[in-house]
């Protein structure tokens, strides 16, 4: 199988987030993943990716060093949303 990937590029972003899958590490798909989205609120940021079908797992929710939230892509991956206190 021909590897593939997706880059994704916020519009005014000087940096590209590419998304692969090495090839024998397929096994990986659907599992946690370290990659954690900063924004500046939490609660603005949660209602407008929840308003695009987007499933969270974890609503935001305040922690000691600010707050969190957890949700996944497609194919099951777990990524983050954080917002700095």
């Amino acid at each position: 199988m021909r590897p593939r990937w997706i880059e994704v590029v916020p519009p005014g972003a000087k940096t590209v987030l590419a998304l692969f899958t090495p090839p024998g590490l397929e096994d990986r798909i659907g599992s946690s993943s370290s990659l954690v989205f900063l924004c500046d609120d939490i609660h603005a940021t949660f209602a407008a990716i929840q308003a695009r079908s987007v499933e969270f797992t974890q609503e935001p929710m305040e922690i000691p060093s600010g707050w969190w939230a957890s949700f996944e892509d497609p194919d099951g991956n777990q990524l983050g949303l954080s917002q700095a206190s």
